[in-house]
């Protein structure tokens, strides 16, 4: 039975219209904690879809996970701009890395003029909604992945309740 119920989810993936997230695909895991739900979300920032993942078991998200999506949308604008600070920053500190090690190699040398044009060299490829069970770490509810075009290295953004800016790491 389980290789027949993987076959036909395979085949035809459980699908749901969520009245928070919208058009997501079940993604089911032999390990319940790894199953998700995919869809898409357009961030104000940039052109193409990132990627939504709502951890969750098969049932679908549940309300908390809703409440907290909805309250990083409600302030989509404050984490956007603590992020593009960020952003910046970094860039700021790779053009000094080069500056003082010009023959290191790695990726074409963007220009950033100021922070709002990082978003002209970024990519905000997917955010994770997590499952209220599994955290991550105190206190953090999404995880996003935002590529840079200056380095090879993708950028976890993390928010939380609040939905602000809470960690930013290279990762």
């Amino acid at each position: 039975m389980g290789i027949w119920s993987s076959l036909l989810r395979w085949i035809k993936p459980i699908r749901i219209v969520d009245p928070m997230f919208g058009p997501l695909r079940f993604h089911g895991r032999k390990q319940p904690q790894s199953s998700y739900w995919e869809g898409g979300w357009q961030p104000p920032w940039q052109q193409g879809e990132a990627e939504l993942k709502v951890i969750a078991d098969q049932s679908g998200p549940d309300q908390e996970q809703r409440r907290r999506w909805g309250t990083f949308l409600e302030h989509v604008a404050t984490f956007r701009s603590e992020l593009e600070r960020e952003l910046y920053d970094d860039y700021l500190r790779w053009v000094e890395i080069v500056r003082e090690h010009p023959n290191s190699g790695g990726s074409p040398f963007p220009q950033v003029g100021n922070s709002a044009e990082v978003w002209k060299h970024s990519f905000t490829a997917t955010i994770e909604v997590l499952s209220s069970a599994d955290k991550h770490a105190p206190e953090c509810d999404l995880i996003m992945t935002v590529e840079v075009d200056w380095e090879e290295e993708h950028f976890r953004c993390v928010s939380g309740a609040s939905g602000r800016l809470i960690e930013f790491v290279e990762g």
